[in-house]
This record gives C-alpha cells, structure tokens and sequence, in this order.
C-alpha cells in the first residue's frame, strides 16, 4: 500500500479510495461519487474539489481527459 508517513492512519482508506476512482476517472464529472461533495472551484484554470476528510479536500485539474494536477488544502 505503499508509505503515509504525513497522512493519519484512518484518512488513508478514504484518500487511497479517491485517488483510484482518479486513476479510473476520464473527466472531472467522474468523481462525482456520493458522498464526495464534488464541486467546481472558482478561477482559472478550471479546477474541482472532493471531500476528503474533515475540512480536507482534494482538488483536481483535468484537461481533454488527463489529470494534469492534484493537490490537497485544508481549510482551517
């Protein structure tokens, strides 16, 4: 599964299951899985976000059906 060393044990499950449905994503519109609170982001470049956990979330860049950018913000 692979090392965590900055991310607790019990977010891992829940981030290692968002960064598949990823991987098998050809467009932003596919994480839109319930419970995922997936929603666009304002600005440029175009960007979406996921709940991760908490006040977590993990946003996502996609062009032409590749991701071109992942990135974690918590909003604390």
């Amino acid at each position: 599964m692979g090392r965590h060393r900055k991310i607790r044990a019990k977010h891992a499950a829940h981030l290692i299951l968002i960064l598949a449905l990823l991987r098998a994503a050809t467009h932003a519109g596919a994480m839109n899985a319930p419970g995922l609170g997936f929603h666009p982001l304002k600005g440029k470049p175009k960007r979406w976000a996921v709940s991760a956990y908490q006040s977590c979330r993990v946003i996502i860049r996609c062009e032409d059906g590749h991701t071109l950018e992942v990135d974690n913000d918590d909003y604390q």
